[in-house]
């Protein structure tokens, strides 16, 4: 968590960093979300244990591309958020382990998750207030309680920026994260979400 927030401040010292050099267009964007869906825990082929989950995210993000319509540029988020399925600490205790050379864990009823990744992010202007938006990361995803489990993880986000581009604009879309079960094959997490928030580019 502490690599991930020194490279938040590294890309913002960057986008200030912007600020002194005269050029059309934003540099940089922050933007701060929150997120409602379902969180699953997959345990391999015994179980799966999905439960309703919320959270927040930030993103902060350099344009590195400008071509007119289209905008793009390095991004690193931030994600954290929560689920319960009261099934779930009862399936992790009984789970057998299909790959015993690995750990295994016990996951909480109440399960806290965390997502820490950096990626790409892509506009297209469809109109003057209407902007589409694509985000692709590669980082860390998965519970975060005493017993943390977490692995390899990619997430995808898309959706629509509404509102002036050269002011605050409103963010929806879907996001999900999930990982490839390469730290320990024995689980796999994944969470699919509805974003609402706000963008802002300078």
């Amino acid at each position: 968590m502490r690599l991930s927030l020194l490279s938040l401040l590294l890309i913002l010292s960057f986008c200030n960093a912007g600020f002194s050099q005269e050029q059309e267009g934003p540099k940089a964007f922050i933007s701060i979300s929150g997120t409602l869906g379902r969180h699953s825990v997959n345990f391999k082929d015994f179980a799966k244990s999905p439960g309703f989950s919320f959270g927040f995210s930030i993103s902060a993000g350099i344009y590195a591309v400008d071509n007119g319509d289209y905008r793009g540029g390095l991004v690193l988020t931030l994600l954290e958020g929560a689920s319960r399925d009261e099934r779930r600490r009862q399936l992790s205790e009984d789970f057998e382990l299909p790959h015993p050379d690995y750990d295994k864990h016990i996951i909480f009823k109440f399960a806290q998750f965390r997502s820490a990744n950096i990626g790409w992010f892509s506009e297209w202007d469809a109109s003057d207030n209407v902007t589409l938006y694509h985000q692709i990361g590669f980082g860390i995803f998965g519970s975060t309680e005493k017993d943390q489990l977490l692995d390899f993880g990619m997430s995808n986000q898309l959706g629509t920026l509404l509102g002036d581009a050269e002011s605050f604009r409103a963010r929806l879309g879907i996001n999900h994260d999930t990982t490839f079960g390469t730290g320990n094959p024995n689980y796999v997490q994944n969470n699919l979400g509805f974003t609402f928030g706000g963008f802002r580019a300078f």
